[in-house]
């Protein structure tokens, strides 16, 4: 007769699942080499690079921006000519 197995023996893995090794695996699944590779290694300087550029870029605009919002720059050219 038929075979009727009930849903946890159905999703239990049988003799016929086979477990797929590091090699074995599909690419984009299998994690990174955590920069063991130069290529990652680059990648990583790059990025850190970029993001501190990126991020020092933001700080100077919140800097100028909470200057511009104080009305006052005690760096400002106008107020040493004013003040001779």
């Amino acid at each position: 007769m038929g075979e009727h197995r009930t849903a946890q023996e159905a999703s239990a893995p049988g003799p016929h699942h086979h477990h797929l090794g590091d090699c074995e695996r599909p690419h984009g699944r299998h994690p990174p080499h955590r920069g063991s590779t130069r290529l990652e290694f680059v990648i990583v300087v790059v990025f850190a690079t970029l993001f501190a550029w990126i991020s020092i870029g933001f700080w100077e605009a919140m800097a100028g921006l909470f200057t511009l919002a104080r009305r006052v720059d005690r760096f400002s050219i106008t107020l040493a000519l004013k003040g001779i």
